[in-house]
């Protein structure tokens, strides 16, 4: 995996939004097992629950991988 200090992540909300789902549905992926590479990002403080993200660079590839598309 290559280095993401300084890469570019979307959130799960604007990986649903990419593609026109719910952010359920995103969800439902990373619980099957299925769809693009996620990551967690810690929480700052740890006090809030960590996120879930996704590097753009690794959303680009899976799409081309996948034929897949966003939503214009």
């Amino acid at each position: 995996m290559a280095d993401h200090a300084a890469a570019v992540w979307l959130t799960s909300e604007q990986v649903a939004a990419r593609y026109g789902l719910r952010p359920g549905t995103i969800k439902s992926w990373r619980n099957r097992g299925i769809g693009p590479p996620w990551f967690k990002v810690s929480p700052i403080g740890g006090l809030h629950r960590p996120r879930i993200g996704y590097y753009l660079s690794e959303l680009l590839a899976w799409e081309q991988a996948n034929n897949i598309h966003p939503i214009p």
